[in-house]
Parts: C-alpha cells; sequence; structure tokens
C-alpha cells in the first residue's frame, strides 16, 4: 500500500496541496488552502481538545475549538475560517417533518435467535433501516417507506434485549428518502435518538426525538446537494459533550460527487453542525468510523480511478487534521465496491482498524468476494484476508457496527451472500472481528425466504450480554418486503475479574456483592438475562457494597458505567 503526497500543475507552477489529496484523475484541481505547522500553542489546544472530550464540559470544548480558530488567525486567516457554521445550519429550523407521532409499549415479549423463525416488525414495503443499541434504553429500529414524493419514518424500540418489539414513533417528510440512520445519545444527561435522513432532493437532514418518551423534540437541516452520507459519534459518558462526525459527498459542477466531512459541536446533540471540509476529490462511496481519543476514520472510491482510499484525522474531524489519503487498492487491478470501515476503541498509537470490500479483479464479471484490510498501531493499511471465490456465489452489501467501550476491540459485521443462478435464496450473514480475526460467520435469518440484496442487513448487539443482532427485509423483486429482527443467541462470558480494573466478590453471592474498582462508578445497573433491568445504583465510590439480597436465585448481568468505559461482567445470586 502507498501514500501519496498532492501536486497540482497550474499555469506552470507546481503547488503543494495541504488535506493529503493524492496525484490522481480523482483530483478537482488546487483548490485547497496550505496548512501551516503548527505552533506549540496550537499543538497545547489540540492536546487539550482530548483531555476535554471526557473530563470538560461542553462550554468548554466550544471554547477550545474557538481557541484553535483564534490561534490560526494569528497565523492564517484562510486557516481559521474554516472554523464556521454550515451554511444551512445557521438557522436549524427545518419544516421537512408534516407529522409525527409517539406510541407506547403494545407487545409481549417472544423468544428470538438465530435459526428461530424471523422477527416480523412491520409488514409491506420497506426501502431502508438502520439499529443502534442504547445501553440501559435498550434496542433501536428505525426504517423508511417512500410513497413518491413523500415518505414515512418509522422507529421500533425493545425494552427486552430484543426479545419483541413495539413502534416507538414515526414521522411522515415532504419527499421520499434516499438514505437513513440513527445514533442513540445514551448516557449520563439529556438522552435522545438522532435520526439522519438523506431526501431524494439532496437535503441532509436530522430529527431528534426525546429518547424517553418519543417525541420529535426538533428538526434541522444540516447541507444541501448532498448524494451520500456517513456517520458516526464519540462515547463520553455525558451526553451534552457528545458529538456527532460525518463524511458526506456533495453535487459538483467538476464531477458528480465531491468528498466532505463536518462535525456537530458539544452541547447541541447532534443539531449544530459546523467546520466543513472539502477533500476536493470525486469520490463514488463512503464510510466513517470513530475510534478513541479524538480519532476518525474515512474510506473511499475514486469516481474516475476506482482506487480505494482511506484516511485519518486525529483531532475530531477538525478541519486541518486530515493525514494524507492513502491508496489501499488500485481500481486498475482490482474493483472494489461498498467499502465499510470499523475501528476498535484503542487510540491512534495503538489502533486497530478493518477496512472490508466487496471486491473482484478489475474488468471480472464473476461475483464478489470480500477482501479485509487491517490497520494496526498507526501504520499502513495491509491486505489481511481475502475470501475464497466461491462458484455462483457474490459478496453483497456489507454493514458494520462497534461497542462504544474504551478498549473494546469487538466489531460486528454483516453482509448479504447472493446466489446467482438462484438455486438457493440470498441470505443475511453475520462476521465478527474479534481484534484479530474474523469468526463465527453464521447465517442470521430464515432461509426458506429470500433475502432482499439492495441494502445490507444492519447489524449491531444487544444491550446485555452483546449478542449479535441484525434487521433486514425479504425480496419482493424490486423493493424490501417486510422488515425483520434476529438475533444470536451467544452471551460473552466475563473476564477474570482478578484482570480487570474492576474486581467484584464473593460471586456467587448470598445478598452483597463487593466492588473495587480504580475510580468513581457513574452507574451500576443489574440485568436479567433477558435484559431487563431490576436494579441500578447511581454515583457510587471506587469501593462499594450492593446489596442484591431480594433478588431471585439465578444468573444476572452486571454492567459498570465510568467516565471512561461501560463494561459488562456477570453474577450469580445463591
Amino acid at each position: 500500500m502507498k501514500k501519496e503526497i498532492t501536486f497540482s500543475l497550474i499555469g506552470c507552477l507546481l503547488t503543494v496541496l495541504t488535506f493529503g489529496q493524492v496525484l490522481s484523475d480523482d483530483l478537482v484541481g488546487h483548490q485547497g488552502i496550505e496548512i501551516p505547522e503548527r505552533t506549540e500553542a496550537l499543538q497545547q489546544l489540540f492536546d487539550q481538545a482530548k483531555y476535554l472530550e471526557n473530563y470538560g464540559t461542553a462550554q468548554e470544548i466550544e471554547q477550545n475549538r474557538l481557541a484553535i480558530k483564534n490561534e490560526w488567525a494569528t497565523i492564517s486567516p484562510e486557516v481559521a475560517a474554516l472554523y464556521k457554521p454550515l451554511d444551512a445550519n445557521v438557522n436549524t429550523t427545518a419544516d421537512f417533518v408534516l407529522s409525527a407521532n409517539s406510541y407506547p409499549p403494545d407487545s409481549e415479549p417472544v423468544d428470538n435467535f438465530w435459526g428461530d423463525e424471523d422477527l416480523l416488525l412491520r409488514e409491506g414495503f420497506v426501502d431502508g433501516w438502520d439499529i443502534d443499541a442504547a445501553g440501559s434504553q435498550g434496542l433501536f429500529v428505525a426504517g423508511f417507506e417512500n410513497n413518491g414524493g413523500e415518505s414515512e419514518f418509522f422507529i421500533y424500540r425493545s425494552n427486552d434485549n430484543g426479545g419483541s418489539f413495539f413502534l416507538w414513533a414515526d414521522a411522515v417528510l415532504n419527499d421520499d428518502i434516499a438514505k437513513g440512520k440513527i445514533i442513540s445519545l445514551n448516557g449520563n444527561g439529556n438522552e435522545y435518538l438522532l435520526a439522519y435522513v438523506l431526501l431524494e432532493n439532496g437535503q441532509f437532514s436530522v430529527m431528534q426525538w426525546n429518547i424517553h418518551n418519543g417525541n420529535l423534540v426538533d428538526t434541522a437541516n444540516i447541507t444541501f446537494g448532498v448524494v451520500d452520507f456517513a456517520v458516526d459519534q464519540n462515547y463520553p459518558v455525558g451526553t451534552d459533550t457528545r458529538r456527532v462526525f460525518a463524511t458526506y459527498l456533495k453535487e459538483s459542477l467538476a464531477c458528480d460527487s465531491i468528498l466532505y466531512s463536518a462535525r456537530s459541536t458539544a452541547g447541541s446533540y447532534g443539531m449544530e453542525w459546523v467546520d466543513e471540509h472539502n477533500f476536493f476529490l470525486c469520490i463514488d462511496e463512503i464510510d466513517i468510523s470513530y475510534g478513541r481519543n479524538g480519532a476518525i476514520y474515512a474510506t473511499y472510491i475514486g469516481l474516475s480511478t476506482r482506487d480505494l482510499y482511506a484516511n485519518v484525522n486525529s483531532n475530531f474531524n477538525d478541519p486541518t487534521s486530515w493525514d494524507g489519503d492513502e491508496v489501499v487498492a488500485n481500481g486498475d487491478s482490482q474493483e472494489s465496491r461498498n467499502p465499510i470501515i470499523a475501528a476498535t476503541r484503542n487510540t491512534l498509537g495503538s489502533d486497530k482498524v478493518i477496512l472490508i470490500t466487496r471486491s473482484r479483479d478489475a474488468g471480472s464479471s464473476d461475483g464478489f468476494s470480500h477482501r479485509r484490510y487491517n490497520r494496526e498501531s498507526g501504520g499502513d493499511y495491509f491486505l489481511d484476508q481475502e475470501g475464497l471465490p466461491l462458484p455462483n456465489n457474490s459478496i453483497g452489501p456489507m454493514d458494520a457496527w462497534v461497542r462504544r467501550e474504551s478498549g473494546n476491540e469487538i466489531i460486528r459485521t454483516s453482509y448479504i451472500r447472493e446466489f446467482l443462478d438462484d438455486s438457493f435464496n440470498d441470505r443475511a450473514q453475520s462476521y465478527t472481528y474479534d481484534g484479530d480475526v474474523l469468526l463465527d460467520n453464521e447465517v442470521a435469518n430464515d432461509v426458506d425466504f429470500e433475502i432482499w440484496n439492495g441494502l445490507a442487513p444492519a447489524t449491531a448487539e444487544t444491550p446485555v450480554g452483546y449478542a449479535a443482532c441484525m434487521v433486514f427485509a425479504r425480496d419482493s423483486g424490486s423493493r424490501g418486503l417486510g422488515l425483520y429482527f434476529n438475533r444470536d443467541t451467544e452471551i460473552l462470558s466475563t473476564n477474570d475479574p482478578s484482570t480487570e480494573a474492576i474486581q467484584y466478590y464473593p460471586n456467587p453471592t448470598q445478598g452483597i456483592l463487593q466492588i473495587d474498582a480504580s475510580q468513581e462508578m457513574e452507574r451500576i445497573s443489574i440485568y436479567s438475562v433477558n435484559g431487563q433491568v431490576v436494579k441500578e445504583f447511581t454515583q457510587l465510590p471506587a469501593n462499594a457494597s450492593l446489596d442484591l439480597h431480594d433478588l431471585p436465585v439465578g444468573m444476572y448481568l452486571m454492567t459498570v458505567q465510568n467516565r471512561e468505559s461501560n463494561t459488562t461482567y456477570k453474577i450469580i445470586k445463591q
């Protein structure tokens, strides 16, 4: 793999381009701003930003952002001008929602695991979907149906670890939806479910629901002229310091679509967007992932060269912090499609990132296999695994999901397995990355039914026990038919508590469980095995005693949340 520095020959002048652009047919031309080296004062401000993610307030994070802008202004006013609100986001009032409703729970729990019958959430046509886990707030599944100029966006919720769902909220929008993604802001403070939608008219917008009652709180336009987007968030315990990060493609006169990035401000709960960055690259397909401590990872495919690119931003999507684009695979030899990128929850110097694509030899008409590229400890990407091409098989669209927990290395991925001659039904399959390899390749759906291969099955984990789960639709011939959910039976076992930063004993316990931690604990939640909260403790000292005398005999899952992690342990009550 190679990294390339970009040069652009304009008017016989050879000019160094900033932002890590690549000398290729994908480059729009020299329109970038040269980024000078950081002063010592600037570097201290960037270092402060990483500290403030976990220990600062929303106001301090925004003050830090403005201090960075002001320091740049003393060096380069052009660079300082990059730190500004997006034009469409200056006024956050949006009118794309025609009506909205919220609904109370109305379903009974039912067992639902891989191999059992798929759980039908919604009948009829469905054009897109997503899933997210919100800790003690449960699982959320969103979908949308287009109706020729008007669309319905709907959200289902599970409070019992995916055993059952109920319609939680819906909204009617004034245009068809091209893409939708949900992000749950759950933790200490105000809690919301965010739905980011791309309308067919190119409007990139967000809806904000109160996570407790399903009421639509606010809507906002982010920007216009968008043709695709990807979003992710960081995960400090406090929701008021949470931020959402995006890459997106905008229409351009120079080419079909140019790559941009932006971020929401701390304290706006994903609604106010700033600091748009133009990569000046003509791009076709994109994805983004947050790692830890400010690290953002992006991937995209060149519109002209079909090269597979990767890039990293070290400072929360800061517009001056993108590294040089890395060419991971050359389009003239390898056709790469639908790239997904996901990062384990490690810092940049010790990171592990996987980039997976549908792949085949350039010019081939065979089915797609998969290729997995890895980045380790800040190095370049390298080809780590290549799927064996199988006759009559092709890998379809893929998805990935990472638990928001420092140090976590479990990445859930999903994909469509297509049978080219239709001798078998297409399937939704689950693949797990454990920090070293992909394992547990399992079929997630009832194989008696054809899965619609027009969209990736969305994947996540259950909030309790970390069981893989997935959302998909069956095939109608041209659209998804019915929104379905299924989940694995796998419950991750706990590590030996003697090796953990948190120790708990005695286990089994007859009533009193002693917790010894390295720091104060924000919240301890005790769950039954079906995912229901049976006890909760908040604002605990580093050494605490939990009274569990009133719990029935049996196995429980205990989630311990502090500023830097949210970890689950298995306990037994005798």
